[in-house]
Parts: C-alpha cells; sequence; structure tokens
C-alpha cells in the first residue's frame, strides 16, 4: 500500500442511488399530492378554491411588501 485510501469497491452505486432518490422522492410526493387533491376535489371543490384564494392572496401580499421594502432600502 502507497498510503492512499481504499477505493470503494461499489463504483458509482452511490451516486446512482443518489439520482434515484432524487427522481423517486419529488415523483412520489406529487403522485400523492395528486391523489389528494382528486378526492378533495370529488368530495367538496370549495375547499380547494378556497385555498387558491388564500394562496393567491398571500402571494400578491408577499410581492407587494418585498417591492416596497426594496424601495425604502
Amino acid at each position: 500500500m502507497t498510503g492512499q485510501a481504499a477505493r470503494p469497491v461499489y463504483g458509482n452505486t452511490g451516486l446512482w442511488i443518489t439520482v434515484a432518490f432524487a427522481i423517486v422522492a419529488p415523483a412520489s410526493g406529487l403522485i400523492v399530492l395528486a391523489a389528494f387533491l382528486w378526492m378533495k376535489w370529488n368530495s367538496d371543490p370549495l375547499v380547494i378554491w378556497a385555498s387558491l384564494i388564500g394562496i393567491t392572496f398571500i402571494s400578491i401580499g408577499d410581492v407587494v411588501f418585498l417591492r416596497r421594502k426594496r424601495m425604502m432600502h
């Protein structure tokens, strides 16, 4: 041995696991979210509309707040 660390035997398996996890985790989250939205839409679409309106108002308020804050500095 020349003092160098031993190279892992598995090669690039760790990289492939990381890439697979980076693809599978968000995809499975989106599938679960889509299923939840579908079930909720079929039972009570008013809840979905109310949440979309609320998110829109919060986003508009956020943009206005940040623009005013930027103008002050």
